[in-house]
């Protein structure tokens, strides 16, 4: 049993190297799990943001009654933002503050976006949500 144990425990430290795989294994072993998504996403981001997009969507829609909502729809919109998917990532950010009046990093982040949309020549997309 303990020989059974310790292999079990040598095999699980692969998992625990980065963020990134104890996160991602996490989600094999529980792929329902919003917060794991969650967590998953945002260790993604900086190196595959497609990946981290779809953990963020994942999160969302395991999350409903976690209190993820407005995180997740602010991290799914930064992942589509850096991706250069402005509009797109507006949208996500005006839900994030749907839900959460006032939240400042997704106030912050539907600025952004408006100027960069702006920058494109396509704020006309943008000027409904203040």
């Amino acid at each position: 049993v303990i020989s059974f144990q310790s292999i079990q425990t040598i095999m699980r430290n692969s998992a625990w190297r980065d963020s990134t795989s104890l996160f991602t294994t996490g989600v094999a072993i529980n792929p329902t799990n919003a917060r794991l998504h969650t967590f998953a996403g945002r260790s993604l981001v900086d190196t595959d943001l497609h990946r981290a997009e779809g953990h963020f969507r994942k999160s969302l829609e395991y999350g409903r009654d976690a209190g993820l909502d407005e995180q997740s729809y602010n991290d799914l919109g930064r992942a589509l933002a850096l991706q250069g998917r402005y509009a797109e990532a507006l949208e996500e950010f005006k839900e994030a503050v749907r839900i959460k009046p006032g939240y400042s990093d997704a106030v912050n982040n539907i600025g952004y976006c408006k100027r960069r949309l702006k920058l494109q020549g396509k704020v006309h997309r943008c000027r409904s949500h203040f």
